[in-house]
């Protein structure tokens, strides 16, 4: 019984461990990745909302979503944040808008993934989408890199 009742403990304190090291990972990756392209306040990847203008940033040359090009994904992408965060507080509208507000998001770990990484976009971007640890992973693989060159 006293192990039935510690499994939802221990599921969530491995979940807050892989939590927060995707968390850092993906700070650093972002970081580091925003100081080798000359980005200022590359601090800013470190802040939740804030990490997406510096993806914005990072992509900002040749960002597209469904072949319309976007001037500013440095603001459209802490919006959409922001709109999915909180559409998912609201039913039944909400939910669309949370929905609708993802499509920049994930269009913008295609082309992070294009810019960085160039092989297997399509299969890697549905992945970083669905498990957003491996996103972090990458993002910070990429980085060291970069470093070394």
């Amino acid at each position: 019984m006293r192990i039935l009742i510690m499994m939802p403990v221990n599921l969530l304190i491995i979940t807050a461990i892989v939590g927060i090291a995707a968390y850092v990972l993906g700070s650093v990756g972002l970081y580091k990745l925003a100081q080798n392209e000359g980005i200022g306040n590359a601090w800013l990847s470190w802040i939740p909302i804030c990490n997406y203008y510096i993806t914005g940033l990072l992509i900002k040359e040749n960002f597209t979503i469904f072949h319309t090009k976007w001037d500013s994904p440095e603001t459209l992408l802490p919006f959409c944040a922001i709109a999915g965060l909180v559409g998912i507080q609201v039913p039944t509208w909400g939910i669309f808008l949370s929905i609708v507000a993802m499509i920049p998001i994930i269009g913008s770990i295609y082309h992070m993934l294009l810019k960085y990484k160039g092989s297997h976009i399509a299969a890697w971007t549905i992945i970083c989408t669905l498990v957003p640890f491996i996103y972090a992973l990458i993002l910070f693989r990429i980085s060291l890199a970069k470093d070394s060159h």
